[in-house]
């Protein structure tokens, strides 16, 4: 601590970085284009974001109530008057 707060070091000082090992400019491009093409063939994060969308789909309809109401069934009604109070009630009853 120093003057009452806590000192923050950079990361790189609190951790250093591992050993980094280099690699000849031809030897790094084809690994990279290696590496880029077999992420285009599988489509890794295309597979994965289409069963993430369907597993929240299925969560999301899971969770729908589909309300049906009739004439004459007693509901909630949203006041929308433009009169701004911060005891105002937002919704009234009995409404038809």
């Amino acid at each position: 601590m120093m003057l009452g707060r806590e000192v923050y070091a950079p990361v790189e000082l609190a951790y250093p970085l591992p050993p980094h090992e280099t690699q000849p400019l031809p030897e790094y491009v084809h690994n990279l284009e290696q590496s880029m093409v077999s992420v285009h063939e599988f489509q890794t994060a295309r597979k994965c974001l289409s069963r993430y969308n369907a597993h929240m789909k299925r969560g999301h309809d899971v969770r729908i109530c589909q309300n049906t109401y009739r004439i004459g069934d007693l509901v909630y009604v949203l006041n929308v008057s433009g009169k701004k109070s911060k005891a105002k009630k937002l919704w009234t009853g009995s409404g038809l």
